[in-house]
């Protein structure tokens, strides 16, 4: 088809309006440095670098050259006026191509296992199609890396892909346009340095006892969340923490002489008291390997709780919801995100994962489902609510079938932001979202019972059991205690 258009008038045309762009007003050629060095646009006065010319010889900008009714001229191949992309071809038309072009193998053809690849890609707007298989280096080479490998394209065939950043967009494309299933990143990021990390002890065995313990313990916890819920960064995190301390551990051990077998509670105490207090986060590795007979009889302190210290003043709070309530200059996101931080105690791992479904407007009120009950929300939340919902439902860069409608989207089809990504947002604005999030637990704590609290924010029962001891103090506790005695 292309061939036949290329022997058309039309395309003959619309080359020679293509080669006119270079063309002094008489006619004359000018070469790519003389015809697009910058010099003042005709059409606003600024100096730029020249994007085309008119038919009378005009420079222009690719601003003023975009709006000039000279760029849009019909499609060789599909006949709409528009924008060309290149060879007499809108970008509709030549992003099949250029995509095929991008994932064929030496051979021209396409390996039937990137049939899914090519299908996922084509659902992208026509530029951003573009954009992956011609425009950007770095996605063109990873399109060919999968093009000239063998076997089906999953998750695992893309994790030793580089760089990085730019096959989790992929990963996130093809997850959204079904070529392939979701999966769980944090824990399959988890997994992944775990195994970086054990790899750093030095002693065989004592190496294999710890694969064997992340692989049954931390991990297997974290693998048996509820279907369709993701873990969240904290959870990684306080896994990371635990096997970092623990091969710091068997490494100091080593550069003593000394196994693990060989310890005794006087090394574990040395190796503790040279640190900081997160060295106890190996306090569940040791019970472990005692109980299994791996070691002797070894612990460490257990991680002190530091609820009720880790807030912020009330009256700070309340300025701060005074602030996010009245401040219009702030983004709308960050707005209600420091308002769910602040009112109702939400973490970022929970306000990202937040959806148009939980969102109940009956156009008098606003409710939002955070826990078995839906919550009443005050003004002005419920209007920045409105707000989202209203801005999700009206943006896809992707129209996938099963794509939910994040209230905060990240910056891939399909995924919502980031909680980290949040946290930072958040802090820019001076919201420290743990000291905020435990400040709001305290006093919805100390005005809820713990049964309505957890039904309302979505908290389970040991969870709110615990925010209300720390709530009401050891008071009660105690003069309870000099009753019984």
């Amino acid at each position: 088809m292309l061939r036949e258009a290329a022997q058309g008038s039309d395309l003959r045309r619309l080359r020679q309006l293509a080669e006119g762009h270079n063309r002094t007003a008489t006619g004359e050629p000018l070469c790519g440095n003389c015809g697009k060095k910058p010099k003042p646009c005709d059409g606003c006065g600024k100096v730029y670098r020249v994007s085309a010319r008119t038919t009378d010889g005009r420079a222009l900008c690719q601003t003023c050259w975009a709006k000039h009714p000279a760029a849009r001229q019909p499609c060789a191949a599909c006949g709409s006026v528009e924008r060309l992309y290149h060879h007499g071809l809108c970008a509709a038309c030549a992003a099949p191509r250029s995509l095929h072009r991008a994932l064929a193998g030496p051979d021209g053809q396409l390996r039937p296992e990137l049939e899914g690849v090519y299908t996922a890609l084509l659902r992208l707007p026509p530029h951003a199609s573009l954009r992956w298989s011609n425009r950007r280096p770095t996605h063109r080479a990873l399109l060919q890396a999968l093009a000239v490998g063998t076997g089906p394209i999953t998750h695992e065939s893309l994790d030793p892909l580089a760089p990085a950043q730019i096959v989790d967009h992929l990963r996130a494309l093809l997850v959204a346009g079904e070529a392939l299933p979701e999966r769980d990143e944090q824990l399959a990021r988890l997994e992944r340095w775990v195994t970086r990390t054990v790899a750093r002890v030095p002693n065989a065995t004592e190496r294999r006892l710890l694969t064997h313990y992340t692989a049954w313990q931390p991990l297997r916890r974290l693998r048996r969340v509820r279907p369709g819920r993701h873990i969240t960064v904290g959870q990684g995190d306080s896994v990371r923490m635990e096997i970092r301390n623990t091969v710091r551990l068997l490494e100091w051990l080593h550069g003593g002489g000394i196994s693990l077998a060989e310890a005794t509670q006087d090394h574990i105490d040395t190796w503790l008291s040279q640190g900081s207090t997160q060295r106890h986060w190996v306090r569940a590795f040791l019970l472990w390997t005692s109980r299994s007979g791996h070691s002797r009889p070894l612990t460490a302190p257990a991680h002190g709780s530091e609820l009720s210290f880790n807030v912020i003043a009330q009256d700070h709070r309340w300025a701060l919801v005074r602030r996010l309530a009245t401040d219009h200059q702030l983004a709308a996101p960050d707005r209600a995100a420091g308002l769910l931080v602040l009112l109702f105690a939400q973490p970022p791992s929970r306000i990202t994962r937040l959806t148009t479904d939980h969102v109940l407007d009956t156009g008098e009120h606003v409710r939002l489902r955070l826990g078995r009950e839906p919550v009443l929300v005050p003004a002005p939340l419920d209007d920045l609510l409105r707000e989202l919902v209203t801005r999700r439902r009206g943006r896809s860069t992707i129209p996938p079938s099963r794509e939910p409608t994040w209230l905060f989207h990240g910056i891939y089809p399909g995924r919502p932001m980031d909680p980290s990504s949040l946290s930072r947002r958040l802090r820019a604005i001076g919201v420290q979202p743990r000291q905020a999030r435990n400040a709001s637990l305290m006093d919805v704590a100390s005005e809820l019972p713990a049964y309505v609290f957890s039904r309302l924010l979505g908290y389970c029962q040991q969870t709110a059991d615990n925010w209300n001891t720390e709530a009401s103090g050891f008071g009660p506790d105690y003069a309870a205690d000099l009753t019984r005695r």
